[in-house]
């Protein structure tokens, strides 16, 4: 069996299409929990909504999911955003066709809204010049503004010329660090424990994430055979610069040391 845990904050369009993406997969079950509460009293196909009464942010979302959810040790356990929509044979290539150890991470392709893949996200430890960069950007409001505006352009560039440079053929590997739009792992893997244990709100977990498996004997592998299609930034794009500093600033404390 599937287990989706998919943390809603103001995305019932997403989640629509997400669900309707999935509705001819066999074998899936849904746990929707809705940190906007927008969803409380309506109904989806196989869908579960569980309301915490407040905004627990991501992570912290991600673990009340689990600790609502029933699973067996060999179930899949898939995380995610509602702003996904899955490639139609996702879950049967996910069940016959990709091997996944008991304490390992698979993380997916994840196509963006311009083509490209956000998978993998980190293939190896970051440098120790990007982490003073990133102490520099985390330091006031100001570096902030300035390493982010800067970085958005660099994106916008490497977007594009990732999307005219000739396609590679991607093969599965080993990554240090995977996006945290959709992770998939066994139940086993929560097995002793379903909690990170770490005060991420928003951003960050990706690292924590990464660390933790490590941490309990598994590996973060790319796994290219499985394809989502992500509305990146559908809902992190509104909020508002100061509070973003304020998140940000808050992870990178925690995850700093996570990076390398």
């Amino acid at each position: 069996m599937i287990k989706l845990i998919i943390v809603n904050f103001n995305q019932r369009t997403h989640l629509d299409s997400l669900i309707e993406s999935i509705q001819d997969q066999n074998d899936w079950e849904a746990l929707v929990v809705d940190n906007s509460g927008e969803l409380v009293g309506q109904s989806f196909l196989n869908t579960k909504i569980i309301n915490p009464k407040k905004n627990l942010g991501y992570l912290k979302g991600l673990e009340y999911g689990l600790n609502n959810c029933e699973f067996s040790n060999d179930d899949f356990i898939i995380f995610c955003n509602p702003d996904l929509v899955f490639e139609y044979n996702f879950f049967d290539t996910l069940i016959k066709k990709v091997d996944i150890n008991k304490m390992d991470l698979i993380a997916p392709s994840i196509i963006n809204s311009l083509g490209n893949n956000c998978n993998p996200n980190m293939v190896s430890k970051m440098s120790k010049l990007r982490i003073l960069i990133y102490d520099f950007e985390y330091s006031n409001y100001i570096s902030f503004r300035i390493i982010a505006f800067t970085r958005s352009i660099l994106k916008s560039f490497s977007e594009i010329l990732k999307k005219y440079k000739s396609p590679n053929n991607i093969e599965r590997m080993k990554i240090f660090i995977p996006h945290g739009a959709c992770m998939i792992f066994k139940g086993f893997f929560f097995e002793n424990d379903k909690n990170f244990n770490y005060d991420i709100f928003l951003w960050g977990e990706e690292p924590i994430i990464a660390h933790e498996v490590r941490k309990r004997g598994g590996e973060i592998i790319f796994e290219p055979k499985l394809k989502v299609n992500h509305n990146e930034g559908s809902v992190t794009s509104k909020v508002p610069s100061q509070k973003k500093y304020s998140h940000w600033k808050n992870s990178y404390r925690i995850m700093r040391k996570y990076l390398r």
